[in-house]
């Protein structure tokens, strides 16, 4: 993940208001506790940089919260 924090990183400092992340090769995963702690990891990294972690959901599996 640490390319997705330096993008985030890069995002905030170029003063991007909103970011879009997806977790791709879900499918490939046999644990799904696993992409649920990814999943947590990432929104913890994006409310660190006041991007609207814990207020963004979406799951590219069932379609939910994609718009």
């Amino acid at each position: 993940m640490p390319q997705t924090k330096e993008h985030v990183l890069l995002a905030r400092q170029v003063g991007v208001p909103y970011v879009v992340v997806f977790l791709n090769k879900c499918d490939a995963v046999e644990d799904p506790e696993l992409i649920d702690l990814v999943e947590m990891e990432v929104r913890e990294l994006l409310s660190k940089y006041n991007f609207p972690g814990d207020e963004s959901a979406g799951n590219s599996r069932l379609g939910a919260g994609v718009r």
